[in-house]
């Protein structure tokens, strides 16, 4: 069920859509973009801890994508990622 969660054709069609929901609600700006993803997802603001893990998440997935993808692709792809992390965070899924 996990590997679903992470692979499936489902779930990463919800995080592209989310991916682009962001990006429609918070621009390009990195900061706004996780803010808003851990509003929507959790209900609450991120961490300092939680908003430099995120920040590095991100830059990383974006420096992973082959060189020759556009800047703004590898953003897009970078932040579809992440997007799929938020989804599958085990606080999204239970609650306290």
């Amino acid at each position: 069920q996990a590997l679903t969660f992470l692979n499936g054709e489902w779930i990463q069609g919800r995080a592209r859509a989310f991916a682009a929901r962001l990006q429609r609600e918070a621009g390009e700006d990195r900061t706004v973009q996780i803010t808003r993803a851990f509003h929507l997802t959790l209900g609450r603001l991120p961490t300092p801890a939680e908003m430099e893990t995120s920040t590095r998440f991100l830059q990383q997935h974006e420096a992973t994508q082959p060189a020759d993808v556009e800047a703004g692709l590898k953003a897009r792809k970078a932040l579809e990622a992440y997007c799929l992390v938020m989804l599958n965070n085990n606080e999204f899924w239970y609650l306290n």
